[in-house]
């Protein structure tokens, strides 16, 4: 099947049913045959698409990966994506990222800190572009809820995050908070955002869901 073809299989398939319910459809295609497509549908514009895709993506590097360089490669292309010299701005790239990490121990270890630091602006891998902000974030609440051991690690960046101006940066940044224990350095800026009633949407469990700011730190507080 062409890679037309397969790209819009995949959009109808994730459209219907979550990822997890179809990656096996897709059994008959290589790694790299697979994951071609699912690049191309991180640009689409409807955000349900988007994560899902994002998802199937760290699924087949869970399942269909012939071998642990073959995600490596993927990584590789996907921090280019984010590259300034790529000439694109990378939409989606640092969400496959985390969610494909999450999916693979090795790969985590590799290429975690390398994640977070797209979110950080002391580093000079940070994204400049502020449209990237959000999925950085959100990125950041990913690795966290697939480990939540380096949330210490992370702490610094989810701290900066609480005082974005951004709502869904904000909200992502509670998010990832939720997923750690010891929150006693970042408590008092979570608590300045118990009563805040901006909507954001969250991208978990393979659904949409809008939550407001008060009910993601209340989550987190808990």
């Amino acid at each position: 099947m062409s890679y037309k073809n397969l790209k819009k299989e995949i959009k109808q398939a994730i459209k219907s049913q979550i990822p997890e319910n179809i990656i096996s459809d897709f059994k008959q295609y290589r790694f790299k045959q697979l994951t071609g497509p699912i690049k191309g549908l991180l640009f689409d514009k409807d955000p349900l698409i988007r994560f899902r895709a994002i998802e199937l993506m760290g699924l087949a590097a869970k399942t269909k990966s012939e071998n642990t360089e073959q995600i490596r490669d993927l990584m590789r292309q996907l921090m280019w994506n984010l590259n300034e010299e790529s000439g694109g701005i990378g939409w989606g790239s640092v969400e496959a990222m985390a969610e494909t990490a999450s999916q693979n121990k090795i790969i985590f270890d590799e290429f975690y800190k390398i994640i977070i630091s797209y979110a950080d602006p002391e580093s000079s891998s940070f994204l400049d572009h502020e449209d990237l902000h959000p999925g950085a974030a959100w990125a950041v609440g990913r690795l966290l809820k697939e480990h939540p051991e380096k949330g210490d690690y992370a702490k610094y960046v989810i701290k900066i995050l609480l005082l974005h101006h951004n709502t869904s940066v904000k909200g992502y940044a509670l998010w990832a908070a939720s997923n750690i224990e010891n929150i006693s350095d970042i408590e008092p800026l979570i608590k300045n955002l118990y009563k805040a009633n901006e909507n954001f949407n969250l991208y978990e469990d393979s659904e949409l869901t809008t939550y407001k700011l008060s009910d993601m730190a209340a989550r987190a507080l808990s």
